[in-house]
């Protein structure tokens, strides 16, 4: 079987379709409106992990089997880790909140202001020392601009406050504190 010629610069390709006919019926086993489900062999074995809870693995004895997992358990709901050892893979339940159906809650975000406010509560004070604690809790990829602008908005927010400087420190970096 060859394949069919690709078309030349500048000459639109003829794409004629799939040949249809009108017809008076249909049989009686044909179901309108219901899209055919993919399913996959790894969803009744994650489905099992899920219900057996934390604590018990799925073994794969092929590495091939992870990015099919990783869509399945996505599409599924479950969050799960990988480890490898050789050409074998597992996998377990990520350590999280299950609710009562077994799927994992979403953990709650932390957003740079709240890593800042954090900071200020912990005893920085400097837009260069609060930068520093950030990026080692949480917010690694913050910069010094960055915190100052957030420190800009929370003091507009009146979240936080800018502390006078002391007499004679006219070149003394900006202190700042919650409001």
């Amino acid at each position: 079987m060859s394949k069919a010629p690709a078309p030349t610069k500048g000459v639109k390709p003829m794409f004629a379709g799939v040949a249809g006919v009108v017809i008076e019926s249909v049989p009686e086993d044909v179901v309108f409106g219901e899209r055919k489900r993919k399913c996959s062999p790894y969803d009744p074995l994650l489905l099992q992990l899920q219900a057996a809870g934390p604590g018990k693995f799925l073994r794969f004895d092929d590495l091939r089997a992870r990015p099919s997992l990783i869509v399945r358990a996505k599409k599924l709901g479950i969050r799960v880790l990988f480890g490898e050892k050789g050409e074998q893979l597992f996998v377990c339940l990520a350590k999280a909140d299950l609710t009562t159906a077994g799927v994992a809650d979403e953990q709650p975000r932390v957003t740079v202001s709240d890593i800042v406010i954090a900071a200020l509560k912990v005893g920085r004070s400097t837009a260069g020392e609060i930068v520093t604690w950030a990026r080692s809790n949480g917010a690694p990829g913050v910069g010094i601009s960055q915190v100052d602008g957030l420190l800009s908005n929370l003091a507009r927010a009146g979240k936080v406050k800018l502390r006078p400087l002391r007499s004679g420190a006219s070149d003394a970096p900006d202190r700042w504190s919650l409001a």
